[in-house]
């Protein structure tokens, strides 16, 4: 069985959007120490290409992901 699925978002809106949040948290929080946190692993992708977009000269990064259940 084969699925077709319509593409909501490019990945380059993706990576364009990633690029700008990373801009603004750089401009929000510079001189502090930022915790972005994923929930479960499928999330770290998307945190590390986030990650990489803060301006290392501004903001410390840390990562960490959590766990939920229902």
């Amino acid at each position: 069985m084969r699925h077709e699925f319509e593409i909501l978002v490019s990945a380059d809106g993706i990576a364009a959007r990633v690029s700008q949040l990373g801009e603004e948290i750089s401009r929000d929080y510079r001189g502090e120490t930022v915790l972005l946190v994923g929930v479960l692993n499928g999330a770290m992708f998307f945190l590390t290409d986030l990650a990489r977009a803060i301006d290392p000269d501004r903001i410390t990064v840390t990562l960490d992901t959590i766990a939920a259940s229902s």
